[in-house]
Order: structure tokens, then sequence, then C-alpha cells
């Protein structure tokens, strides 16, 4: 680490359905602009926040809010973050001095996308905001921006989104320059999306024909003068001109269930992944797996037969999204362990098609993230 000792903002979190704010003295001019701050790091290099935070200290107020999973946004004296309450997919605001409510605006979408009860909420998503603008996604309708005082400059509902393994949207919107850009990967058609940012125009939508699903977020990168989109997802990393969305470079052989979003240092991008699988954690056999969770002997598991807190799990590895799992379902999971592995690579900029070989400078294989916040 340099002398200069980075630290964490801990500018604002939720906290189950509680809004926490922590003082961080010499921030409070600078913005948390969306998901992991304004490099998408996690980290801000002038901020000093208290070292000790408890229920009683270094925590100014606190104010209730419904459980969502998303993270609030920071930007001047507003804090933005994302619920869902009684059905209602809501972009908040709050102030940062004193936790007062500004505003609340909601939408309710006509079909609510399948997640995960127990981990997830149709409000994972974190918004994304210059300052100007508040963009806000919501897998079961769409983008939506509002300015800061929350009247609705535009909308782009989509279909709801069918994320890999069920389990709910993940990925979060980020803004570079006046793009606004989504991660759109699932199970069928996976995309990378464009919009113009003042005015909700599609500018394009890039196919991402071998990527099926992902929770990652994209990461901007200078890459010697280039203004590139990077995004992971089904063992690949690959960057994209962030001008015209044409591929520009892929890293294969990363981790296949990508949950995680690639960070820029010290001029590499540097991207870690884990998820089950692979040989740090290998799958059961399919027989075994069978014996454990096929109640009836008719070598398919039917979810409303296994017990309800395993239920959206098996649900994850429907493939055929036909409400049971067969082997037709098990052969894609082994597909995918194949091609990928799980670990931490640094890849140097400049590079061109398939580069693997040619720009990961170093790779580490322990102490893997799966799902970090």
């Amino acid at each position: 680490m340099h002398s200069s000792r980075l630290r964490l903002a801990a500018l604002a979190s939720v906290h189950f359905g509680t809004l926490v704010a922590v003082p961080a003295a010499d921030s409070a001019s600078t913005p948390w602009p969306q998901f992991r701050g304004a490099l998408g790091s996690g980290i801000a290099a002038d901020a000093t926040p208290p070292f000790k935070i408890g229920p009683t200290e270094g925590v100014p107020w606190k104010a209730a809010v419904p459980w969502s999973p998303s993270s609030p946004t920071i930007w001047g004296d507003h804090i933005f973050l994302t619920t869902f309450n009684e059905d209602k997919l809501e972009t908040r605001c709050h102030n940062r001095a004193d936790r007062k409510l500004r505003w609340i605006r909601g939408e309710k979408p006509a079909h609510v996308e399948d997640f995960h009860r127990t981990h997830d909420s149709p409000a994972a998503s974190t918004p994304a905001t210059d300052g100007r603008h508040v963009v806000s996604y919501f897998g079961s309708f769409g983008l939506i921006c509002h300015d800061v005082d929350g009247h609705e400059l535009w909308g782009m509902p989509l279909p709801a989104a069918l994320s890999g393994g069920k389990y709910g949207s993940g990925t979060s919107p980020v803004i570079i320059g006046t793009r606004v850009l989504l991660n759109r990967d699932q199970p069928i058609y996976s995309t990378l999306l464009a919009v113009d940012l003042r005015t909700g125009a599609k500018l394009r939508e890039t196919p991402r024909t071998e990527a099926s699903g992902s929770f990652g977020s994209p990461t901007h990168w200078r890459s010697e003068g280039v203004d590139e989109v990077v995004l992971a997802g089904s063992a690949q990393l690959m960057g994209y001109d962030l001008t015209t969305g044409a591929e520009r470079w892929a890293v294969k052989g990363v981790t296949d269930f990508v949950c995680t979003t690639a960070v820029v240092a010290d001029g590499r991008l540097h991207f870690g992944g884990w998820s089950p699988g692979q040989a740090d954690a290998p799958r059961e056999p399919w027989a075994d797996f069978l014996k454990k969770h096929d109640k009836n002997g008719d070598r398919t598991v039917t979810f409303d037969k296994n017990d309800p807190a395993g239920r959206d799990y098996l649900r994850g590895f429907d493939h055929t999204r036909d409400d049971k799992f067969s082997k037709e379902d098990w052969l894609p999971l082994e597909v995918a362990a194949a091609r990928a592995e799980n670990l931490l690579i640094a890849v140097k900029p400049g590079g061109r098609g398939e580069i693997t070989a040619r720009h990961v400078v170093w790779k580490f294989r322990c102490a893997l993230p799966y799902v970090p916040s």
C-alpha cells in the first residue's frame, strides 16, 4: 500500500432495514456517486471516517427504511437509495445532515422478477448520480431517471430480467460522461446497454453472446487513450469501446458465475472472482445430487418436494426453466466448470483480441471473493 494510506469512506450504509449515517469529516464535498464509489473500488483517498462504529458511537443518526440490499449513493447533502416496499420499486432521497426524508418515487411493476427471498430483493441495484441526474435500475421495471429533487426526467421500461440462477438482479448502473451503462446479462440474450443520460434514448445495445448471466457492474477503464467499458461474465472478462460498443479484447478462463466488478488501480485492471464448481469447491457428482434431492425416484428433482429453505437454491440450477431439475440442467454446469477458474488477475492496458496470454500480468488463487459488498 502507498504511504498515503488509502482509507475507506464509510459515509452511509443500509443494514437490516436501517439507514445509518457515519461521519466522515473531510469528505463532505466528495461525492459517492455509484456502487462502491467514484472508481468502483470502495475507496475514498481523502476520507477520515471514525475507526469505531457502534450502536451509540460514531453514528449521528439512523432512519428506518424498508429492507433492501442496495447501497446508498451520496452527492452533497443528498443520500439516494432504492427499496422494495409494498410491491413498489422505490427511489428515496434523505438529507445527509439530519436523516429527513426529502422524497420517494415509486413504480409498481407488472411482473416482479424471480429472486431468492432469503438473499435478495427486487431493489438490489444501487442508484448512480452525477449531482443532476439520479438513475435507478430495477430488474422488474428497467431504468428510471429523476433529478435530485425527485422530478422524473425519463424512463426506459425493459422486460423483467431473467437472472442467472434466478437469484434476482444484482448489477448497478454506472454513469460515464453523458452515458448510462448497464449490464443486462441473462441466461438468454445477454447485452451491454448504453443509454443517453440526458434523454433516456438508447444509444446502443451490444450483444454478449457467450455470457449467460452475471451480477457485476460495468467498469470504466481509460486504456492507452481509449475509453473502455469492462464487464465479466461466464468465464470471460471483456473490454468494449465506450463510444461504439465494439468488443476490443477478451481474457478467457476467469470464474464462471460472476458476482464481482473489475477495479482499475495503478494503470492496470484487476478482477477477482469465485464460484462453486471449481477445484477448490468441486460440485458433487450427479448421482450423489440425485440421491440427496430426488424424492420420488424419477431421476429429476421437483422443487415442491424439497424443504422451503432449499427451493430457491435448487431453482437456480434450472436452466430449462421448467420447474424441475434434470440431467439436462446438470450438463451446462459441467461445461462451465471445465472452462473456468477461480482467480484474481491483473491486466495491463493496450490489448486487442484474445489477450489472456499476452496481457495478464499475474494470477492469484487464494482467498477470493464470491459476493462482495
